[in-house]
Formats: C-alpha cells, structure tokens, sequence
C-alpha cells in the first residue's frame, strides 16, 4: 500500500526528478 497520496508521491518525484520534456511518439497521419 502507498503511504502517501498522489499529490504528495508528484510533489516527491517534481523535487526528485528533474523536469524533462517527454518526447511524444508520431502521430499516424490519416
């Protein structure tokens, strides 16, 4: 079980982790 709730475990991760920007797969063109 986590001990601690979301906003605590992002408020963790965004002190922890550097904010990197995600790169996004391509979209399929249709």
């Amino acid at each position: 079980m986590w001990t601690l709730n979301a906003a605590d475990y992002d408020d963790q991760i965004a002190a922890d982790w550097p904010q990197q920007p995600i790169p996004l797969p391509p979209m399929p063109q249709h």
